[in-house]
């Protein structure tokens, strides 16, 4: 009958054998419910924690972020508006402006065209006047009746110094008139 091993020979070459090969079984602990946990398991655990926490705080972050950018295009856009309402009220006084000035213009212009065309309306009637006058003169001197001339042309020659009168008025007026656009 060959011999049987004891059974201290058999356990001690399995655990030289996997001392040599460097394999060694590690303990495992059973907790109370009997499921094995080991420390793989625990870091596991602790791992998704970790991860849980994190994304948390990512979301907690990305809501703050949306929030500050949307408080920062708030005032972004508040300012825009006050810029382009400054501008709108340079504009609409810069406008107001300018038609003062075209209006003022205009109206310097229009009496200024009115004065000339009194001017030449003055003009136009001593011309006239100075025709009929030098043809009575004319056929005073024809019918030899030139005697008194003085006599004849009295009130002519006051109206002649009237239009002469009213027609140098009229160029001082017209000389103090200028169309200037300010």
């Amino acid at each position: 009958m060959p011999k049987k091993p004891s059974s201290k020979s058999s356990v001690s070459k399995s655990s030289k054998s996997a001392a040599a090969s460097g394999k060694t079984k590690r303990k495992t602990t059973a907790s109370k419910s009997g499921t094995k946990k080991g420390p793989p398991i625990n870091k596991m655990n602790d791992t998704v924690k970790q991860l849980k926490e994190l994304g948390d705080n990512l979301e907690r972050a990305a809501d703050k972020g949306i929030y500050d950018s949307a408080d920062k295009t708030q005032d972004h856009l508040k300012k825009i508006k006050d810029i382009l309402s400054q501008a709108t009220d340079k504009g609409v006084n810069t406008i107001r402006e300018v038609t003062e000035k075209i209006h003022h213009f205009a109206s310097e212009a229009t009496e200024l065209t009115k004065l000339k065309i009194e001017l030449h309306n003055l003009q136009k009637e001593r011309e006239k006047f100075l025709l009929l006058m030098g043809e009575q003169l004319r056929n005073l001197h024809k019918s030899d009746k030139v005697r008194n001339i003085q006599k004849k042309f009295k009130y002519d020659f006051q109206k002649l110094d009237e239009l002469e009168a009213n027609i140098a008025e009229k160029e001082k007026e017209v000389s103090r008139h200028s169309l200037k656009f300010d």
